[in-house]
């Protein structure tokens, strides 16, 4: 693990995330106002209408929309994703430490299932594997839900074992309903590639 790297991507999924936020602001700021201005009701008012308002709060937002994005080509450009899906591993290491800032920046958790896809074709290095296991943990007990969750249980699957089971296990009696459901989750992806793993 890099720290000095690992806050840079860490301040590109801030900005990512504060960027989308001020987006869906704008947004719904815009798309209020000419709801009143125009006295609709958004559940009752026709469909043509419906276009009619998304196009002004889109224009509205439009700039905030751009500094998000802009600021998610730049992460993308920056992160190895070509030399990941060659098997390099330093580049490993970086999708690593971008994968473990738990930020749900825009997009950025469909390019983490894409990162996980191909991790499972490469060969992994013991302390790879551990950052891997950890990640599991960490996203079980975090709070909200993570779509890669799935890809990351899936690949995980290939080198857990029986104290990590343990530990996952213990997550799925937590007092926290959230705790409780992404940790079956986790289990239920493992044990379908690894039936038996558990003592």
């Amino acid at each position: 693990m890099n720290n000095k790297r690992k806050s840079l991507y860490e301040s590109w999924l801030r900005r990512i995330d504060e960027a989308h936020k001020c987006h869906q602001t704008a947004w719904e700021e815009a798309k209020t106002a000419k709801l009143a201005d125009w006295e609709l009701n958004s559940k009752t008012m026709p469909s043509e209408k419906h276009w009619e308002v998304n196009g002004f709060a889109y224009e509205a937002a439009r700039m905030h929309a751009q500094t998000r994005n802009d600021l998610m080509f730049q992460l993308f450009e920056a992160l190895p994703f070509q030399e990941m899906a060659n098997g390099d591993s330093e580049a490993i290491d970086h999708i690593l430490d971008f994968a473990e800032i738990d930020i749900p920046a825009f997009r950025c958790g469909y390019a983490k299932e894409w990162c996980y896809r191909r991790l499972k074709r490469m060969t992994l290095t013991e302390v790879q594997q551990q950052r891997l296991l950890n990640l599991t943990l960490q996203l079980c007990q975090n709070s909200g839900w993570r779509r890669e969750l799935s890809d990351l249980a899936k690949l995980v699957s290939a080198f857990a074992n029986a104290d990590f089971m343990k530990k996952l296990r213990l997550l799925e009696k937590s007092e926290s309903k959230y705790v409780r459901a992404k940790a079956l989750c986790a289990i239920s992806k493992i044990l379908v590639k690894r039936d038996g793993i558990e003592p």
